[in-house]
């Protein structure tokens, strides 16, 4: 009876650290899907940034000029203004890109 005690005990946890660290893994994940979730906002918000008519050509070149001038996401000890430009760079990610609302014209025609 004891024995049977301590081996359902060691299966409990056993299956506890086993949902720990699948929760682990899944906020890992999280985090990463989030960060490249920011990377891709970024990116769409400059493509958004240009007037409409610029070719892709000369979207693609802005944006690769501009990836290769952006700022290391990792930074080391003595660089701490590089790494509050990076947290300033995550806080303005986080916030909402407002939009202007457009009117549609119909045409009296196809109405």
């Amino acid at each position: 009876m004891k024995q049977n005690f301590y081996s359902n005990t060691a299966k409990m946890a056993r299956e506890i650290y086993e949902f720990l660290e699948h929760e682990k893994k899944m906020n890992m994940d999280i985090q990463k899907r989030m960060e490249e979730l920011r990377t891709e906002n970024d990116l769409l918000r400059r493509i958004l940034e240009f007037e409409s008519g610029v070719d892709i050509q000369t979207i693609a070149d802005h944006l690769k000029k501009s990836a290769a001038l952006e700022v290391p996401l990792i930074s080391t000890e003595s660089d701490s203004e590089t790494c509050s430009e990076h947290k300033s760079l995550v806080d303005r990610d986080e916030q909402s890109t407002p939009r202007e609302q457009k009117t549609v014209v119909r045409s009296p025609i196809l109405n």
